[in-house]
């Protein structure tokens, strides 16, 4: 492998890393923002569950619709922003739900649904990607001495 081949490998695998770290990082931001927004503790009951698609599979994605009655005594259904194969809860569970009181209707933040681990997930691969490339770019002979070929 010669030095030309390491360097159009690591900056490919470096375009992709950055990639990967700035979409972790709008991720982050949208959460932030969101957790920001969403200012109103309630608690919502869960109706039930309906699911993607046209017919029922053992990978069925099954999404739960929450309703939380407002201190005006209005009601609001929301269909879940994430889907699972699995049911966590049972239909009249209730779980903590925070919604934006500006836009109740389309802003909301169900702790146990949405994980903020995944866009940290995305930072995590984008910088080690990134790291490394970045070294193979500074170094290419240290890769090249590595794997024994010239």
């Amino acid at each position: 492998m010669t030095v030309l081949q390491v360097q159009v490998v690591a900056w490919t695998f470096l375009i992709i890393g950055l990639m990967f770290l700035l979409l972790g990082c709008l991720g982050v931001k949208d959460e932030l923002r969101l957790k920001r927004r969403c200012v109103v503790k309630t608690t919502a009951i869960l109706l039930r569950y309906e699911h993607w698609g046209k017919s029922i599979t053992p990978y069925t994605i099954w999404v739960p619709v929450y309703e939380i009655a407002k201190a005006t005594g209005e009601t609001i259904q929301w269909e879940s922003k994430a889907g699972r194969e699995r049911k966590r809860f049972s239909p009249g569970d209730t779980v903590t739900l925070y919604y934006d009181p500006y836009s109740p209707d389309h802003d909301y933040y169900i702790p146990t649904e949405r994980p903020f681990s995944l866009p940290l997930v995305f930072v995590f691969v984008g910088l080690i990607t990134a790291c490394i490339c970045t070294y193979l770019l500074v170094k290419p002979n240290v890769f090249i001495a590595l794997i024994g070929t010239t």
